[in-house]
């Protein structure tokens, strides 16, 4: 198991080797006949150019997208293992074809059984998910009888019926890497999810800048499952779902999540601020969780708890529950869109143990009105002022 000393250590060390110029050679995806035009799907360039910094590689090296272009990328695997570590200088921009797939792998930039990557840079990630929330939107209502946008249908309207619109739609994925970063770049209008990471050991997500509309569905912030020590900070993220949260244990699988730390955040006008939600019926676990200095601007729903995760409805109340344990909320400060601005929702069978609230202070937007705290089978410790009260919680 990664503790939090060797992490650090691991990413300074791979850091240190970048600084001293040991990394051996750059590849430019231009080299590879990338456009960088913003017309010209530049996906083959990208593969090509990865294929060949992953594999032929003698040392840690760079794939550097040059900045000053636009590159139009539809489902993009960078794919390992490599043979050594490699860096992804993001100082161009990249735009998501504008498409809506029926493929199952939704996926848009996935890095995938690597150990030892850095996405790093100064460029932007355009999910252009404006598609991808009309037709949500649209089978949400009545796929029968609406009219959908010409430019998805016009070839095959059937298109329409094979799509999964319930399928998470991530702009960038990590999937099973180990000593992995994220750092500097800015996302914005992801089809749903704009970071994703899962059964992954070791990730450092820092100074990234996340936006979408207020209206647009579930474009969650920074989405963690299955993963452990994983740390989240500096982050700036106003979207128009979740921001930070960890999810276990859909259809009642087996589900874990350990070491997750998210500090120095601000999130702004977000469906759901710090959240860990499980599924009923799932079993595993989630601990050594916290979030720290998270500051919020008009989130729904700032702090929640939710052991009762049915997003259709008509879940029935199972005995089996994820063990949740150890979770922090320290200096989690701002300000609530509704009245219950705390939400502490545990399973009847297990409860949640061990959490703690420490300087929390989140008021209702609405001048006069009272911000509220709702918990159940959840048992801690509070310190220094937590306000709306929590009363399952102990001085």
């Amino acid at each position: 198991m990664i503790n939090q000393r060797s992490l650090r250590t691991s990413i300074l060390l791979l850091l240190a080797s970048f600084v001293a110029g040991t990394l051996a050679a750059t590849y430019r995806v231009t080299d590879y006949g990338a456009e960088g035009d913003g017309i010209t799907n530049d996906t083959e360039a990208f593969t090509n150019a990865w294929r060949a910094v992953c594999l032929n590689s003698r040392e840690a090296s760079v794939l550097h997208i040059p900045g000053g272009k636009v590159y139009l990328l539809g489902l993009t695997k960078f794919r390992g293992p490599c043979n050594h570590y490699v860096r992804v200088q993001v100082d161009g921009n990249l735009k998501r074809v504008d498409e809506v797939w029926s493929d199952d792998d939704n996926n848009w930039l996935l890095f995938i059984n690597l150990n030892g990557i850095t996405v790093a840079g100064a460029g932007e990630i355009d999910g252009q998910g404006a598609s991808w929330w009309a037709c949500k939107e649209a089978k949400a209502l009545d796929k029968r009888t609406l009219v959908f946008p010409a430019k998805i249908f016009d070839h095959d309207r059937s298109i329409f019926n094979m799509i999964d619109y319930d399928a998470r739609v991530q702009s960038l994925a990590l999937l099973h890497v180990t000593k992995a970063q994220v750092l500097g770049l800015s996302f914005k209008n992801s089809a749903m999810m704009h970071v994703a990471i899962g059964m992954s050991v070791g990730v450092r997500i820092s100074n990234l800048k996340i936006t979408a509309p207020a209206e647009s569905p579930n474009t969650d912030g920074i989405h963690v499952e299955r993963s452990r020590h994983v740390i989240i900070s500096d982050c700036q993220i106003s979207t128009g779902k979740s921001s930070d949260r960890v999810t276990l244990g859909i259809e009642k699988s087996y589900a874990t999540a350990e070491g997750i730390h998210v500090s120095d955040s601000t999130i702004v006008r977000t469906d759901n601020g710090v959240r860990i939600k499980t599924w009923q019926g799932a079993t595993g676990f989630a601990r050594d969780i916290s979030f720290r200095n998270i500051s919020l601007t008009e989130v729904r729903n700032p702090i929640i708890i939710d052991q009762f995760y049915c997003p259709r409805g008509g879940c029935k109340n199972e005995t089996s529950a994820v063990q949740v344990s150890n979770v922090k909320f320290i200096g989690v400060k701002g300000t609530s869109a509704n009245d219950m601005a705390i939400r502490l929702e545990c399973s009847q069978s297990s409860g949640c143990h061990d959490v703690v609230m420490e300087d929390v202070d989140i008021r209702n937007a609405v001048p006069g009105e009272q911000a509220q705290a709702f918990c159940f089978n959840a048992h801690g410790k509070k310190a220094k002022v937590v306000r709306p009260d929590v009363p399952c919680l102990s001085y």
